[in-house]
């Protein structure tokens, strides 16, 4: 559906867009999918003001797409959701390869409100930290493309500070450190918390990344038991064998970037954690 760099101009006003030759230092369409291959497109009217985008297919033996738009611009009114092809000009508009918004959809974020990853089930265990100082992994995988501005967890049986951290993923592991709440934070009550990012709000985009809290004492969290966690990017020790989350006794202080990954063992059960949405 996608090619990088794939850009021609191309004729027509209805539902076959004409591919009329590659433009300066891009790719064709031909070069980048094979006949019948779904393709994401955006067009830029040649009368300068009409845009579209939608997914059509590429047909070969024509050289052309056909055209099925899901977005377009008059030049007065957006319309996301068109019942037919808006008509394009005569001459010859420009057609790119690109993401367009449906690919993008995940249902969004309702403000104020705390997102879990879908890998914990039953919410209804407790996950005791250490008193040895320890930073703790947790797996996150964002289903809603949105705005977060913190840390939420719940504490069960009280303790003394917490920091919290938000990680990239790579190779199925914590990496670059991305959001913090690098002073320590009390968890001297029980109940929910809520700890902010230092640097106010981000964008995080569908996908995998890791939440983190590094402990300076014993602390017990809401937590999910082995039974009720869903396989994550940990992957799993062997079929019946969920890994939950990673960990490793670190000294009490400023959360690592990147991650400290070095000598990670491993839990079967889980601190549930979460981001809150702006």
């Amino acid at each position: 559906m996608f090619a990088n760099f794939t850009e021609e101009t191309c004729t027509g006003t209805g539902a076959t867009l004409a591919l009329a030759g590659v433009t300066t230092g891009n790719i064709p369409f031909s070069e980048s999918f094979a006949d019948g291959d779904p393709v994401a497109y955006v067009v830029e009217d040649s009368g300068g003001t009409i845009k579209v985008a939608g997914v059509g297919a590429y047909v070969s033996a024509t050289d052309d797409i056909t055209r099925d738009d899901t977005w377009n611009w008059n030049g007065t009114v957006i319309d996301d959701n068109p019942s037919t092809n808006i008509t394009l000009s005569g001459g010859t508009h420009t057609v790119r390869c690109d993401v367009i918004d449906d690919d993008l959809n995940s249902g969004g974020v309702t403000s104020g409100r705390i997102y879990l990853s879908p890998i914990f089930q039953e919410i209804s265990g407790t996950m005791a930290a250490s008193s040895t100082a320890r930073i703790y992994y947790v797996p996150l995988k964002i289903n809603q493309a949105g705005f977060y501005d913190a840390f939420s967890f719940q504490v069960t049986a009280s303790g003394t500070n917490v920091r919290c951290g938000l990680y990239s993923s790579k190779d199925g592991l914590p990496d670059i450190l991305m959001a913090v709440h690098d002073t320590s934070f009390s968890v001297g009550t029980t109940g929910t918390k809520s700890a902010s990012f230092d640097g106010g709000s981000i964008f995080l985009r569908k996908g995998n990344y890791y939440l983190a809290v590094h402990n300076d004492n014993s602390v017990s969290f809401r937590g999910s038991n082995s039974d009720s966690i869903c396989s994550s990017q940990l992957g799993q020790s062997a079929i019946d064998g969920i890994i939950a989350m990673a960990f490793k006794v670190r000294a009490y202080g400023a959360m690592p970037d990147p991650a400290d990954i070095t000598s990670l063992s491993y839990t079967a059960s889980g601190l549930i954690m979460g981001v809150d949405a702006t």
